[in-house]
């Protein structure tokens, strides 16, 4: 149910309270036939009630340079902080939407922004809450966002390498930088930061703790990068979003779908069929690439590509994808064929003609060696 339904029911129930006023008390019938109708509308205002969702809220508690014991915190690192904290959360549920601009503002909903809403006792600290705009209901949009920052540095404090990579796929660069920024923020103030939720809590336990987590998410330790593969899906589980996909030549790779790639559920009815896709690849240091898929796959109707070049079958004297323009050569032996050339078509060659030319030329190509 929207806001617009809560004004509404609002305004039935007013008016019949109006009805109530003017009817006299001894007018029992009448009387009873319009409390039956408050009945049902305050129920249905409860029920809408409980099942919107609780507006975003998290605590952040200073510690370090700034902070005066319980007394208070510079105001200057105050503002500064909680401000690169909101526009990190900001980004973080940006991102959630599909990729963000390389540059200028990110656009973000009103529905996102955070207010200061009361100070914590003890180490200096701010309560900040997701206060919606008049005639916008929440979403649970910016609590996840919440959550995801809480995550993403996590696994910057911490030492996995491929946990960090988990993470950080899961959000825009743009939002990366964005909770980088903020680390630096306390880090040049020789601070250190808590950030509580009902559910979790993310603590540093010193300023040098901030700084190695600020340079894990810096751009020279986590690479990205998009590329075309080819190949076939081999499963997909909708609910997490995961899938498995055989590349071309045989390797096989696991990853997450992007949020803001709909209807992956298609997929399942495109299994082994061989298909362009788009992944976006990011990959911490030297440690294992994490692939998400950031649009629909667009799946080939020519059979005779995309099959499985690794696999054993019946040797051929050489084959080109007429997509690609790639070719593998196979000996002919009564055993099994093995590859024993690979390269690129000869380019002057439109596709279809290439497939018929470069077999004779990789055959010339044989005989003269």
């Amino acid at each position: 149910m929207t806001h617009d339904h809560s004004q509404y029911l609002k305004s039935e129930l007013a008016i019949l309270d109006r009805f109530l006023g003017e009817i006299p008390e001894e007018d029992v019938i009448d009387r009873a036939s319009i409390e039956a109708q408050k009945f049902h509308i305050l129920e249905a205002l409860e029920s809408l009630q409980s099942s919107q969702p609780e507006p975003a809220r998290t605590t952040l508690l200073f510690k370090g340079g700034p902070v005066r014991g319980r007394r208070g915190v510079l105001s200057t690192f105050a503002t500064e902080a909680t401000a690169a904290f909101a526009k990190a959360v900001s980004a973080v549920a940006a991102s959630s939407d599909g990729p963000l601009p390389t540059r200028g503002r990110v656009t973000h909903k009103p529905q996102r922004e955070l207010f200061i809403v009361g100070t914590v006792a003890g180490s200096f600290g701010f309560e900040l809450e997701e206060i919606a705009p008049e005639g916008v209901a929440v979403d649970e949009s910016n609590q996840d966002a919440i959550e995801q920052t809480q995550l993403i540095i996590l696994s910057a404090i911490g030492s996995s390498d491929d946990l960090l990579a988990d993470n950080a796929a899961a959000v825009d660069p743009r939002a990366r930088e964005s909770i980088r920024v903020f680390l630096d923020v306390v880090a040049k103030a020789d601070a250190y930061v808590e950030i509580q939720t009902e559910d979790k809590t993310v603590a540093f336990k010193s300023t040098e703790e901030v700084k190695a987590a600020r340079e894990k998410l810096s751009a020279s330790n986590i690479s990205e990068s998009e590329k075309e593969v080819i190949g076939h899906f081999t499963g997909l589980l909708p609910t997490g979003r995961s899938f498995e996909f055989k590349l071309e030549f045989g390797e096989v790779v696991f990853g997450k779908a992007s949020k803001s790639v709909e209807k992956i559920e298609s997929i399942n009815l495109h299994l082994h069929e061989p298909t362009f896709v788009q992944f976006k690849i990011v990959r911490v240091k030297n440690g294992k690439p994490r692939y998400t898929l950031i649009g629909l796959p667009e799946f080939i109707e020519d059979e005779s590509f995309g099959e499985d070049l690794s696999a054993p079958r019946t040797a051929k004297p050489g084959e080109v994808c007429p997509q690609s323009g790639s070719w593998r050569m196979y000996a002919n032996s009564s055993q099994t064929p093995v590859p024993i050339e690979r390269g690129e078509a000869m380019p002057a060659l439109p596709a279809p003609a290439a497939r018929k030319e470069q077999e004779v030329w990789v055959l010339q190509q044989e005989v003269d060696q």
